[in-house]
């Protein structure tokens, strides 16, 4: 079951990335398209969190995490886009995939998860294969350097920070009260929601919607998409945590989906991989070995 669940959430997010990837990159979308996109991917997120549960009673506790979580999930929307269009893909991703480290660090020093030599070292060189298959080589950096910017380099770092945050809270929830999962999710991607709702005003001032004004717009529809994607992998997650320790899960998340498109960029898209990347996949392959099979 834990096999066909991790099957499951890599494939939504890899699903995600490209369908994000699209919308990043349309010339037509304004400000305005790009909160109003994230307020249709966040918005679904709510009644698929009910399928099976409904509403119940909720701790205070839970509401707190919840708010935290949205708050930061909306930051995430928000900076993501924005990260992707003021900068080189390649460097960008890197700044989500490090941020795993904070939800890594809270559950090996404050949920003392258990830690052995072997998964410390898996944990180290999953991150060094995401480096390998994902930081673009001197060439690339050259001119990646000319289309960065300081703009980029804060978009990046609030995306990146708020992930790792997105996940900490969720970590949190999920080790502390999970009887309440599926509430926190629920009020979760309401608090985004609405969050995004407050942002739209400032957004329509700077640029008013162009794409997402039809409700069958091909942007709306890529962010049901999306939506519908990312919350099933939030509803994954939550079920995964109660039978992993975080400490494997994150990294060992960060990196099949990683390797998962590349691999789909070499077959579907006919995208060389270079000598470094696949060392980088060889690693990877190590450090999945070393972090499902170790206790």
């Amino acid at each position: 079951m834990t096999v066909l669940l991790f099957a499951l959430i890599v494939l939504c997010a890899i699903g995600s990335n490209i369908f994000k990837n699209l919308f990043a990159k349309g010339e037509e979308c304004t400000e305005g398209d790009n909160c109003v996109y994230n307020i249709i991917a966040c918005a679904i997120g709510a009644p698929l969190s009910m399928i099976g549960h409904g509403i119940t009673a909720v701790s205070g506790f839970t509401v707190l995490m919840a708010l935290c979580f949205g708050t930061s999930m909306a930051f995430v929307a928000i900076f993501t886009i924005k990260a992707l269009r003021n900068g080189p893909m390649a460097i960008t991703v890197l700044f989500a995939n490090f941020a795993m480290v904070i939800p890594i660090l809270f559950g090996f020093f404050f949920w003392h998860e258990g830690v052995t030599f072997l998964k410390v070292f898996g944990i180290i060189i999953m991150f060094l294969a995401v480096y390998l298959l994902i930081a673009p080589g001197r060439e690339e950096v050259a001119a990646n350097i000319k289309k960065a910017s300081r703009k980029w380099a804060f978009y990046s770092v609030i995306y990146g920070v708020s992930t790792g945050l997105m996940s900490l809270f969720q970590q949190v929830q999920t080790k502390t009260v999970p009887a309440e999962n599926s509430m926190f999710l629920i009020l979760g991607f309401t608090f985004a929601s609405l969050a995004l709702c407050v942002y739209l005003p400032f957004c329509q001032k700077k640029a008013e919607m162009k794409v997402t004004k039809k409700l069958l717009s091909r942007e709306n529809l890529n962010g049901l998409i999306v939506g519908i994607f990312g919350g099933v992998t939030h509803i994954i997650t939550v079920s995964l945590l109660l039978m992993m320790d975080s400490t494997v899960f994150y990294p060992l998340k960060a990196g099949i989906c990683i390797i998962c498109d590349m691999m789909a960029g070499y077959f579907l898209f006919h995208e060389k991989i270079s000598r470094r990347k696949l060392i980088g996949f060889a690693i990877g392959g190590v450090s999945i070995v070393l972090l499902t099979i170790v206790k």
